[in-house]
Order: structure tokens, then C-alpha cells, then sequence
């Protein structure tokens, strides 16, 4: 699981919501349930990954957000043949969960 304290310091501040995406972008599309929705090959694309918040929302021990994601699925993949990798866009939205006790994030999709 990966940790993002900085977030929580942030929280409720202006720059929060610009603080999320930095933090979002430099995820690895293989840190997401991505999975969960690939129609394809399951590989993502790392610079095809855009992300936005739609909601948020907090408890004692949680802060709850709502987030859309923008993906690129590859297809097909043969480099032998020549053939130039295909990318499928895609979209779908997540819960990203922060633990406010140590900034510990979980993602699920909705």
C-alpha cells in the first residue's frame, strides 16, 4: 500500500486538489485496480493516465475520494509482426481512501 502523508497536511487547504493530481500522476497504472476493468491485454499505458476529482468526503479516520480516471489499455502487442502497438482509451471512476492516522491509500473501483 502506498503512503501519501503529505496529502493529509494539505487537507482542506487550496492547494489540496492540486497536491492530489501531482500525487496521482506519478503512480503506476499497476498501483490501481485497473485490472478490474481491462477489456484486453490488462497492460496500461503510464503516460495515458489522467485523472480528476469529482468528490470528496471525510470521517474520523478517513478521507474518501472520488475520482475519474482516464486510461489507454494496450490491445494488442506483437512486436514481431511489426505492427505497431494498439491503445484503447478507456474510463472508469474509483474511490481513493486515505488513512488519516498514516496517510495510507486504498483505490477501488466503483
Amino acid at each position: 500500500m502506498k503512503k501519501l502523508p503529505k496529502l493529509l497536511q494539505s487537507w482542506g487547504t487550496p492547494q489540496f486538489r492540486q497536491e492530489l493530481l501531482e500525487e496521482l500522476q506519478q503512480l503506476e497504472p499497476c498501483q490501481l485496480p485497473l485490472k478490474q476493468v481491462a477489456r484486453f491485454s490488462g497492460l496500461f499505458e503510464q503516460d495515458g493516465l489522467q485523472f480528476s476529482l469529482l468528490s470528496n468526503n471525510e470521517d474520523e479516520q478517513l478521507l474518501i475520494l472520488k475520482l475519474s480516471v482516464f486510461y489507454q489499455e494496450i490491445s494488442s502487442m506483437c512486436p514481431c509482426s511489426g505492427q505497431e502497438i494498439e491503445k484503447i482509451d478507456g474510463h472508469c471512476e474509483m474511490n481513493m481512501t486515505i488513512n488519516r492516522q498514516d496517510g495510507t491509500v486504498e483505490f477501488s473501483i466503483l
